[in-house]
């Protein structure tokens, strides 16, 4: 329910009037903290300008991250040591009678030297 004073109908029954409320500004300056003043104009451009500055300095954010996550990954790839890299000769294996006779055997040989020093065999 509106406030008495708020009713603007005749009778204070109905309101059904629109309003267009307009506020204007007397001062056309704005003044700084330290008591000088500056037009609208000029602080609208120097809010802009640091708008456009903060925009720049991001895009360039940006680009130099995008170059830094490509000289990472370009650095962690040329120092991943894998098997590939690797071959390992093992000498008087026992003569086996099937593929999977001889991958036991290794993998006991290995599996045998790795007790001692801690280092478990994943495949052979």
């Amino acid at each position: 329910m509106n406030p008495a004073w708020f009713d603007l109908s005749e009778d204070g029954c109905s309101a059904s009037s629109d309003f267009y409320f307009r506020a204007a500004c007397y001062n056309i300056d704005i003044e700084l903290p330290n008591g000088s003043p500056i037009s609208k104009r000029d602080a609208a451009r120097i809010i802009a300008g640091c708008d456009a500055a903060i925009s720049v300095l991001f895009m360039i954010m940006i680009l130099t991250l995008t170059k830094s996550d490509e000289r990472a990954y370009d650095y962690v790839i040329s120092n991943v040591n894998s098997v590939e890299y690797f071959t390992v000769q093992v000498k008087n294996i026992p003569k086996a009678d099937s593929k999977n006779e001889l991958r036991y055997d290794i993998w006991k040989i290995f599996n045998d030297i790795g007790q001692s020093r801690s280092i478990e065999v994943v495949d052979v």
